[in-house]
């Protein structure tokens, strides 16, 4: 990324693919998580919300800090990083086998924030990953002797279908 790139993503501000972050924590892991749980993003390590450069050294203790907690997460995420001027950016992608976690759970991005993702939220993760359609998700506790004729029959004429 180059200088300009940056200052244009500084410029136009958190959102759906860009994080900020006044200086490293160990909680960027749940923007790590986020973003591939998502669209995949960039995490700006050394700009404050109020989008000033306040700084950040890519020094070897960061890069492996930033490896581990990427490392760590359930499935293990690659990232890539860089020094760009005094900014450190973080590059996350989307994952290809959602839902990701950390130790701290499941997280999304929505718009420009990182939120923690509700249970059915991650159920439904889950099952668009697999590939099943609602339609063939199997009925819990239910059996050929659930189904009657005279239940089918209501059913459908209740649908004004014809019988």
């Amino acid at each position: 990324m180059t200088f300009e790139e940056l200052n244009i993503l500084i410029k136009e501000g958190e959102g759906l693919t860009v994080e900020f972050k006044e200086k490293y924590t160990s909680k960027i892991s749940e923007d790590i998580v986020a973003f591939s749980n998502s669209k995949g993003g960039k995490i700006l390590l050394g700009v404050s919300d109020d989008k000033s450069i306040k700084g950040e050294k890519l020094t070897g203790i960061l890069k492996a800090e930033l490896l581990d907690l990427a490392r760590n997460c359930h499935d293990s995420i690659k990232i890539s990083f860089e020094q760009v001027g005094d900014v450190v950016v973080v590059e996350v992608p989307e994952g290809d086998n959602k839902p990701y976690q950390c130790s701290s759970g499941y997280f999304k991005r929505y718009d420009a924030m990182t939120r923690k993702m509700m249970p059915a939220e991650v159920k439904i993760m889950f099952r668009d990953n697999i590939g099943i359609s609602f339609e063939n998700i199997p009925g819990m506790n239910y059996d050929a002797q659930s189904v009657s004729l005279d239940k089918v029959k209501a059913f459908l004429r209740e649908a004004d279908y014809p019988i």
